[in-house]
């Protein structure tokens, strides 16, 4: 799970759109793009252009579940590694 540490205000938060919350959660645990983009398949400028704006709810957790496997250890990186 993903723990938000920025001790910022809650309702500005819940004001949040997808997009944001997951620019916060890349920047809080220093995932860039590329990386992001690895783990879930598809080029950095895709990345790029669903966090221009508000993306579904369905890509929010597709890209959200990679961003948590980046912070626990489970990436594709480290994936490629062990094989």
């Amino acid at each position: 799970m993903v723990v938000d540490s920025s001790g910022g205000n809650t309702t500005e938060r819940s004001e949040m759109g997808n997009n944001e919350r997951l620019k916060e959660i890349m920047y809080q645990h220093r995932i860039p793009q590329w990386k992001l983009a690895k783990q879930i398949g598809v080029s950095e400028n895709t990345v790029q252009r669903k966090l221009r704006s508000e993306m579904d709810d369905e890509t929010y957790k597709t890209y959200l579940k990679a961003a948590e496997d980046i912070i626990n250890g489970n990436g594709k990186e480290r994936m490629d590694k062990n094989s």
